[in-house]
């Protein structure tokens, strides 16, 4: 992969042949290297969920990735395997990863991150998208073989971010929140009101945050399990023990993806984590655009006249804070004192 980011007007010749040099040479020798029915199993190419989208400053990398598809998409119609998988961002490993540190600015991190209006994946969710393509991409298979990942029904307040909101191929994906999308009063209606994102917006400390959090995650929980509004979760009750099972367990994955870009494994849903355990895990992933309104390196950094002892109240501090005021765990805290870290409970 090779990226020269310009836009159409200002992209030179060989800004232009470099990015699409690679994508269509390296397809073509490969479709040249294996033209019979029978010389392979699969044939997987990966492209990008920008063939898709489109991404600003990314018309010749779309370009390059729109023909590999188109030859694959021939190869099929010769009764040769082939695929290919849009993939988008995937966290923890990958380009955008490890370019973070280097060569991405803080405006294109934050470009990534909030303004293309796709899910993000797992390094887990792109093997499993591999195998869906070597099953798709088999020779005579009647599946499509073009796999596009990252993409589902946004709302309008989510789309107004999305840089191919406008665009009316993605009509079907905004969608208004009316009374059926809603489920109108009740549980339908927590479950797809206002983007978590809006709601942290008003949160005047990480201590807010995790208590919007606590409430959004409950509120989710309900409206996914199809429980009454009279029924209490308990912050502290594994999810397992409430009734959740693999299919909620991708969709609330899914959905902290969607509203705050953290990737929450499901495994660590499902293995015995609380809503409390959940939320304090999610407060060490928050994106960088949130974690940038309040003290640095997420924390609340408060001075207390105890002999000029200083208190850092952290993620997993302040989940706890929010629940021992509440009765249902003691409130833990933790004191730096002369550069030693001590943990104290009420």
């Amino acid at each position: 992969m090779v990226l020269r980011d310009a836009s159409v007007l200002q992209m030179t010749f060989s800004q232009l042949s470099d990015v699409l040099h690679t994508k269509i040479e390296s397809t073509l020798n490969l479709d040249r290297l294996f033209p019979a029915k029978r010389s392979l199993d699969w044939f997987v190419g990966f492209s990008s969920v920008v063939a898709t989208t489109g991404n600003p400053g990314q018309a010749a990398y779309s370009a390059g990735n729109i023909f590999m598809k188109t030859l694959i998409r021939q190869r099929r119609a010769k009764g040769l395997p082939g695929s290919t998988i849009d993939i988008s961002r995937v966290i923890g490993v990958g380009y955008i990863e490890r370019e973070s540190s280097g060569r991405l600015t803080r405006e294109q991190q934050a470009r990534l991150a909030t303004r293309t209006g796709t899910l993000t994946m797992s390094e887990h969710d792109l093997h499993q998208a591999f195998s869906e393509a070597i099953v798709c991409g088999r020779a005579g298979s009647a599946l499509d073989p073009e796999i596009i990942t990252g993409l589902a029904p946004i709302s309008v307040e989510q789309a107004k971010d999305a840089f191919w909101s406008s665009n009316a191929r993605f009509g079907l994906i905004v969608r208004e929140e009316d009374a059926d999308d809603s489920g109108g009063e009740g549980v339908g209606r927590r479950g797809g009101g206002v983007p978590v994102r809006v709601l942290l917006e008003a949160a005047k400390s990480l201590e807010d945050v995790a208590v919007i959090l606590l409430e959004a995650v409950k509120n989710k929980l309900q409206a996914v399990m199809f429980l009454s509004d009279s029924t209490s979760l308990v912050e502290t009750t594994p999810l397992v023990d409430m009734g959740v099972d693999s299919l909620v367990g991708v969709e609330m994955r899914t959905w902290f993806l969607k509203e705050l870009g953290a990737d929450v494994p499901v495994m660590k849903i499902l293995g015995g984590a609380s809503i409390a355990e959940l939320v304090e895990g999610v407060m060490d992933k928050l994106p960088e655009d949130i974690i940038a309104r309040f003290e640095e390196g997420g924390a609340k950094v408060e001075s207390v006249g105890n002999g000029g002892v200083v208190m850092q109240v952290k993620a997993a501090d302040l989940v706890n804070d929010k629940i021992g005021r509440e009765g249902a765990l003691p409130r833990v805290v933790e004191i730096v004192d002369s550069g030693e870290e001590k943990v104290f409970s009420d």
